[in-house]
């Protein structure tokens, strides 16, 4: 049985520029952080069954949609 590991971990990486400058306009036009939208993304992974699995990019018919925040 494998144990799952509590707590955060910090996960650094270098990324294109524009792709930085793209997401961080997206954050924040969705009104969440940059944070919350990459551990959406894994969430999403995780949940998929690892065989279908796939790097998504802009030929993608994948189902996931980062979630704006919901105004209270």
């Amino acid at each position: 049985m494998v144990q799952r590991k509590q707590g955060k971990k910090a996960l650094n990486v270098m990324i294109p520029a524009d792709l930085h400058d793209m997401y961080a306009k997206l954050c924040i036009d969705l009104g969440i952080t940059k944070t919350e939208g990459i551990v959406e993304y894994f969430q999403y992974l995780k949940k998929t069954y690892y065989k279908h699995r796939q790097v998504l990019d802009e030929k993608s018919d994948a189902d996931f949609k980062l979630d704006a925040r919901k105004s209270k």
